[in-house]
Formats: structure tokens, C-alpha cells, sequence
């Protein structure tokens, strides 16, 4: 009997999230802004910001009368632009997603759903596994470009290690990011919230983790409050494997002494400054586990408290 009626769960719960999906994809503006910090990114690469920072590697090497290895430079550039996108996203598309939640918020949807027969964890979790799958086809999709981007760019220089860790820094992204930002829009009502708070982190998100510009030219202050974001965490982790093979061959093929190269691999942030020691992928990784397992707790706590209110009036 407890099989029967868990598979039925499994099916609502499958249904509901399917109708999120067709929801959210039905409205082309709220795909096209949910990628729009992205598409900035990539905008402001192909018209300066590649060439600002080739320059700056290049001149690296020149000042101390080596020859700069083209290709490579490339690859650690594009590596670099690649990372800050993808992790914007991860961010970006999963805030969108909650619009479908607010919109059923809004119009008596959830209401009408938690009165009928379907149990309140199920509706519950479907928002999250909805915001996950919408939040992971998007990094996917984003991920393929970017791999097309450096095979066809001339800047391919990973390893099929390299690709593994860039797939598994997607998914925790994705599940730190789902999870923070159903959490933060929980207490938002209404579509118009959440399309200005989506508007707002779009606009800023790439400054503070380091996506715009490289994060060692920033004020110490502004590296210490980026440390504590989950999504430099996830830049952070996608820069160690878009940017360490390229970084190699630039110390082989270059001649940069060991200094020089740590210190390019801190400017870029693919270390952090976090308030004062410098962490790298492993820490990195400890950080967002740690998001998820928080976030998973808060969000637990805020379900019990919206249950335990239902039962008083």
C-alpha cells in the first residue's frame, strides 16, 4: 500500500514539475533575461574585454623579454570569460525559474493545490526539481557552446579530466544555486519581486565574482565580500579546470618563473582572497557542499514553519 501510494507521489510530483518546465520555457522574455547577465558577458568579451586581458598576459611576457606563447594566452582567456559565464548563469536562470513559483503564488495556484489531495512535500519539491532541471538544461546547453567556443576558437587546451571537473562544478553550481534562490524567493510574492531582484543581482553578479574584470585588481575589501558568495566559490572551481591546462603550457612554453605564475593564478581568481589567506579548489568545493548542506536545512525549517502555520489558523 505505502509502494502505491509513493509511486503516486512520484507521478504528481513528476507531473507538476513538467508543468513548470512548459510554463517557464512558454515565456520566451523571462528564457531571454534569464541568460542576459551571460550574454552581457560574452558581449563585453568579444569587443574589449578579450583583448584588455590577452594584452595584459602578453605584456607579461614581453616586460621580461620572452616570447608570449599565442595560443595558450588564448586558451587561459577564453578559459577565463567561459568560467564567469557559466557561473552567472547558474545563478541568473535558477532566480528566473522562481518567477513560476511566484506567478502560482499570485494568482491562488499554490493555494488551490495545497487544499486538494496532493501532499505539501510534494508541491514543495517540485518547485525545486523544476528550478534544478530548468537551471541545469540552460548551464548544459551554455556549457556545449562554451566547448564549441574553445575547439573551434583555437583555445582548446582541457583534458578529459579537465571536462569531468567542469561537469561536476555545473551540478553542485546549479544544486548550491537552486537552493539558495528558492530559499530568497520564498518571501518574495509576486512576479514583479522577483524580476527585480533578478534584474539587480544580473546587473551586479559578474563584478562581484570576478567575471567582468579579474578579481586581483579589486580593493581587498571587495575580494573579502566575494569570498562569501557561493557563486565565486563556483567561478572559482570552473576557472581551476577551464584555466589550469592552459596556465601550464603558458609556464612550459613561456618560461615564467613559479612567482609569476602563481601570481597570475590568484589575479584571476582561480584562488580566492578569502580575508586574508588565499584557498583553492578544494576549499572551494568544501564552500559550496557546505551552501548546499545550509541551504537544504533553512529551507526544511522554512517548509515546517509555513506547515505549522497552515495548521493554527
Amino acid at each position: 500500500m505505502k509502494k502505491i501510494e509513493l509511486k503516486n507521489d512520484l507521478n504528481v510530483l513528476a507531473q507538476l514539475t513538467r508543468r513548470a518546465v512548459i510554463i517557464y520555457y512558454k515565456d520566451k522574455a523571462t528564457v531571454f533575461f534569464s541568460l542576459l547577465g551571460s550574454l552581457i558577458i560574452l558581449l563585453l568579451y568579444v569587443l574589449f574585454l578579450g583583448d584588455i586581458q590577452t594584452n595584459s598576459i602578453t605584456n607579461i611576457f614581453t616586460n621580461a623579454g620572452l616570447t608570449p606563447p599565442t595560443k595558450a594566452i588564448k586558451g587561459f582567456i577564453d578559459g577565463w570569460m567561459l568560467s564567469g559565464m557559466l557561473a552567472t548563469a547558474s545563478i541568473s536562470v535558477s532566480l528566473s525559474a522562481n518567477t513560476i513559483m511566484a506567478r502560482d503564488k499570485e494568482r491562488g495556484t499554490e493555494s488551490d493545490m495545497i487544499t486538494s489531495p496532493i501532499k505539501k512535500w510534494v508541491i514543495t519539491f517540485s518547485y525545486f526539481l523544476y528550478n534544478f532541471t530548468i537551471t541545469i538544461i540552460s548551464l548544459t546547453v551554455l556549457m556545449i557552446v562554451g566547448f564549441l567556443f574553445l575547439a573551434l576558437g583555437g583555445g582548446w587546451r582541457l583534458s578529459f579530466l579537465d571536462i569531468m571537473g567542469i561537469i561536476g562544478s555545473v551540478i553542485l553550481s546549479c544544486l548550491s544555486a537552486t537552493l539558495i534562490t528558492v530559499f530568497i524567493c520564498s518571501f518574495l510574492k509576486t512576479e514583479a519581486q522577483v524580476g527585480a531582484v533578478v534584474g539587480v543581482v544580473s546587473s551586479t553578479l559578474g563584478f562581484f565574482i570576478g567575471a567582468y574584470m579579474p578579481m586581483g585588481i579589486m580593493a581587498k575589501p571587495v575580494q573579502y565580500i566575494s569570498s562569501a558568495i557561493p557563486g565565486s566559490h563556483s567561478a572559482g572551481l570552473l576557472k581551476h579546470f577551464f584555466m589550469s591546462s592552459p596556465l601550464e603550457q603558458l609556464r612550459i612554453e613561456g618560461g615564467l618563473p613559479t612567482q609569476v605564475i602563481d601570481g597570475i593564478k590568484g589575479g584571476y581568481s582561480m584562488e580566492l582572497n578569502m580575508f586574508g589567506k588565499m584557498i583553492g579548489p578544494d576549499i572551494m568545493v568544501i564552500m559550496l557542499a557546505a551552501s548546499v548542506v545550509v541551504f537544504v536545512g533553512l529551507n526544511l525549517l522554512l517548509s515546517l514553519k509555513k506547515k505549522g502555520k497552515k495548521f493554527s489558523k
